[in-house]
């Protein structure tokens, strides 16, 4: 997705502002059973959210396909919507302050694939290993995920963040 070229094609439509707010997560999960990876999911989804405001009034889409070639169809539905908006307040957007940067103090450090592997199996062992009376061990399992935030409008503003868990 072209932030900018969906952004002046709105306002040469007619919005008087836009805005383009985008979230994206990334997911591994696996799980060890008796000595072997048992599953291994990973996923990775875009989600997309495009608001504009129109003679005052904003309206919103959520988007699965932000595909340049949609650009003047989703433009077109979300002029008509905002235009169908009937309320006595004027919406509006944000537009730039000064900020202070936030700088993280901890640094996630992705673990290798083998590394994952080899840490599952070693508390599998020492599970085993710790009373002659546990003889399985039922759930052992290692989950990553990241997020990241976007939020860019026809204001000049484009803040972004990342999340690590």
């Amino acid at each position: 997705m072209n932030k900018n070229k969906w952004i002046e094609y709105a306002l040469s439509q007619g919005m008087e502002s836009v805005e383009i707010y985008q979230s994206l997560s990334t997911q591994k999960e696996i799980t060890w059973f008796s000595g072997q990876m048992d599953t291994f999911v990973s996923s990775h989804v875009l989600g997309t959210m495009i608001r504009g405001i129109v003679d005052g009034n904003m309206a919103s889409m959520a988007l699965e396909d932000t595909d340049d070639d949609k650009m003047e169809e989703v433009i077109s539905s979300l002029i008509k919507q905002a235009k169908t908006v009937t309320t006595r307040e004027k919406d509006s957007l944000r537009k730039p302050e000064k900020t202070e940067e936030v700088v993280k103090e901890k640094e996630f450090v992705k673990p290798s694939m083998d590394q994952i592997k080899q840490t599952l199996e070693l508390i599998e062992k020492k599970c085993l290993a710790y009373d002659p009376r546990v003889t399985q061990v039922s759930y052992l399992s290692f989950e990553e995920a990241m997020g990241t935030r976007e939020i860019t409008n026809s204001y000049g503003v484009q803040v972004n963040d990342e999340d690590y868990m």
